[in-house]
């Protein structure tokens, strides 16, 4: 009898373990940066900026850009199957004087019912079936979860007093810039480079005035010179040398 009672309990964990892992291959397999390859099943004109998008599967959101200006927005159903962005998708409201397709592209996304992930390409379908969109994998790019606000919790491991203004770092991948404060002054540079793994700043320019306690800033400012990988891990950032030593690491600002 204890068997018997037992058995629904069992069945309904083997149930959930298999469809958590499930969920967990297919989110890992459609998130990622994508390039669009085809629209209405038709190749892209490569004379034109080419669309690009971005889905975090595990944050239900997608990012890119439309051949002109930056989107993003919710996914209101993602499953094995269903792929349905919200309405509620933003762009910027940059003029485009440069030939795109952003207006045929953005309507196209609208429509997106449905996915299929099969090695490097990813296609869209509308509700009818038909093959709307279909886009090529980019390997060894940025994660686009660092663009954000963070705040230095340590430096070299050293945990930041508390009682002193922590140094913010903003990261702003589609520009490829930084901006911050370093605990006394404004800051502002560019980013070299970002892939899947590592980053590198390039020179950075600041105000100039005199903190009555400089040395969580000119410890900061020395670290930030010696970036050249990342780590992220939830809401922290892992910033590390080229030797993987660990310089910074921060907390998600916002």
């Amino acid at each position: 009898m204890k068997l018997l009672k037992l058995a629904p309990i069992l069945i309904a964990t083997i149930i959930f373990q298999y469809c958590s892992t499930t969920s967990g291959v297919m989110k890992e397999k459609i998130s990622g940066s994508w390039t669009l390859a085809t629209m209405n099943e038709n190749p892209i004109n490569r004379m034109v900026a080419v669309p690009t998008l971005e889905i975090d599967a595990e944050g239900m959101r997608i990012f890119g850009n439309a051949g002109c200006n930056s989107y993003n927005g919710p996914i209101e159903s993602l499953n094995s199957e269903k792929f349905l962005v919200s309405d509620k998708i933003a762009t910027t409201m940059m003029a485009c004087n440069k030939e795109n397709i952003e207006t045929d592209y953005l309507q196209n996304l609208a429509t997106a019912e449905k996915y299929e992930v099969k090695d490097s390409t990813l296609k869209l379908y509308n509700k009818s079936g038909k093959n709307i969109l279909s886009y090529i994998k980019n390997t060894n790019v940025a994660n686009h979860r660092l663009h954000d606000i963070w705040l230095t919790a340590t430096i070299d491991t050293n945990p930041i007093n508390r009682m002193v203004m922590a140094p913010r770092l903003e990261i702003d991948l589609t520009e490829m810039k930084i901006f911050g404060n370093d605990g006394c002054n404004e800051f502002n540079g560019t980013i070299v480079n970002a892939a899947s793994r590592s980053i590198k700043f390039g020179q950075i320019s600041s105000t100039r005035k005199m903190c009555e306690n400089m040395e969580i800033t000119n410890k900061f400012n020395a670290a930030l010179t010696k970036v050249a990988t990342y780590k992220l891990d939830g809401l922290n950032l892992f910033l590390m040398d080229s030797d993987g030593k660990e310089v910074l690491s921060l907390i998600k600002g916002d």
